[in-house]
């Protein structure tokens, strides 16, 4: 008995050295068990939830790099720009190219230009860039006005895959406001490679813009060809420079204003100063009347088309706009009486006959007497045209005509495959005809050829539409 009682003490001891032992072998393993946890093959869809979660695996793996630019894209998506920033730039070595665009834009976000075209920088460098990547990058590059860097980067894009004639027309826009020869020798070697219309097109009026002997008058025509082909965040930008260096001539200002208009910018302080230098120039009058319909003031509008058209009573593009005026106040018979005139005055144009056409179609005004005739007219003037093409078969396709339709569609796409606008057509008509597999093959093909444009968002909304 008095043995017994001696071991109690040390029977205590024991125990609680062993459970001292275990706590502490299992701490540091439970330790050890949340330090390797696994990254998650896919996270929470919850953006909350996903960040909480990599914080905490982060915390016990600080090292742990696709941990980090896991967490670095979550809160790019929470919109915690600057913890995004200094995620995505800790892991810099391990970015996609979709993470340095991630970062590129972050750093925009955040004003921080220098640091933007350092991304921009490192983006051109990558390895296998892939073409509409580049394009990508260089019309950010645009936005944000890294003119120099996105000269680097289309000369990349060209090193990088010399035979891609679009390689070739970017890096001739971007060089087309700093060394217009280089860039006329580029876009000269698209069409080489490709023969595409839209390269022939911008060569033709690059060449001519050249020709010019007067400097002022020669800028003014490049950033018109630039307008021409769509790229007006180039043009504004070149006839930014011409006011700088024109600071007298009314044209320049009036151009710029129109450029300003295209980018949804504030356009009124440059109209009106061109307005004061020569308020009786065509150009102006036309910015002028421009501006006000697109406030949805076509009265105001129709003031400065008819003093145009009084200067200029030969000329059917006064015509064309003063109709364009009254149809947007909702006079239909007054329009197409202008549109009857333009084609009057300059029977050989062909977007005068064009927009005749277009504007009988769509308004259901004596589309067989006059639409129908009007295209025809078009196309005996451009017979080689996608575009006189499309229209002969979409304006055949609105008066019901289906299988003429669709041969005037399909010459369009032999003519040019990637006229988006004869694949939009052509898909209308195939929905009529209920032919919906060949339909959804053409929408597809439109929305491929113009992305987030009115053609390939129709496009999409008509996909949408049809097949939920």
């Amino acid at each position: 008995m008095q043995l017994k009682r001696s071991l109690k003490p040390g029977w205590m001891v024991l125990i609680l050295t062993l459970m001292m032992f275990a706590w502490a072998i299992l701490l540091p393993f439970d330790s050890f068990k949340q330090a390797a946890r696994p990254l998650p093959a896919r996270l929470p869809s919850d953006p909350q939830a996903a960040y909480a979660l990599l914080q905490t695996i982060l915390q016990a793996q600080p090292a742990n790099g696709a941990v980090r630019l896991r967490l670095a894209r979550v809160e790019a998506a929470l919109h915690q720009t600057p913890a995004a920033i200094a995620s995505f730039e800790a892991v810099s070595d391990s970015l996609l190219p979709e993470d340095h665009f991630k970062l590129l834009s972050l750093y925009l976000e955040s004003q921080d230009l220098a640091s933007a075209r350092q991304a921009a920088r490192k983006l051109a460098d990558l390895p296998n860039l892939l073409p509409a990547q580049f394009e990508r990058l260089i019309r950010l590059q645009w936005q944000f006005e890294d003119w120099s860097g996105a000269r680097y980067s289309a000369a990349n894009w060209v090193l990088a895959d010399p035979q891609n004639p679009a390689a070739w027309r970017l890096s001739a826009l971007a060089a087309v406001s700093f060394e217009p020869q280089i860039a006329l020798d580029n876009i000269t070697h698209s069409v080489s490679l490709g023969n595409l219309p839209v390269d022939i097109a911008f060569q033709t009026t690059l060449t001519e813009a050249l020709a010019r002997t007067d400097p002022a008058s020669r800028q003014l025509a490049i950033g018109r060809a630039l307008g021409v082909q769509g790229e007006w965040r180039l043009a504004c930008q070149v006839f930014e420079s011409a006011t700088d260096q024109y600071p007298n001539i009314a044209e320049a200002w009036a151009l710029l204003g129109q450029a300003q208009m295209e980018l949804g910018q504030d356009a009124l302080p440059a109209l009106s100063r061109a307005a004061e230098l020569d308020s009786a120039s065509p150009i102006v009058l036309l910015a002028l009347s421009d501006y006000w319909l697109s406030q949805a003031q076509p009265q105001t509008a129709l003031s400065y088309l008819e003093q145009a058209a009084s200067a200029y009573p030969d000329q059917g593009l006064w015509q064309v706009r003063i109709a364009d005026a009254l149809a947007a106040q909702g006079d239909f018979n007054g329009a197409l009486e202008h549109y009857q005139l333009a084609v009057e005055l300059d029977p050989e144009n062909v977007s005068y006959w064009s927009e005749l056409a277009v504007f009988s179609a769509v308004k259901g005004m004596n589309l067989e007497t006059i639409g129908l005739s009007a295209a025809r007219q078009a196309l005996l003037l451009a017979p080689d045209n996608p575009a006189t093409l499309d229209l002969m078969g979409w304006t055949l396709a609105i008066a019901g005509e289906n299988i003429s339709a669709e041969t005037f569609l399909r010459r369009a796409l032999e003519v040019n495959p990637d006229y988006a606008m004869a694949h939009l057509h052509l898909a209308q008509l195939l929905i009529t005809l209920q032919r919906f597999s060949e339909a959804r093959a053409e929408l597809r093909i439109a929305i491929s050829l113009d992305g987030d444009g009115a053609i390939g968002q129709a496009a999409a909304e008509l996909l949408s539409d049809y097949w939920k």
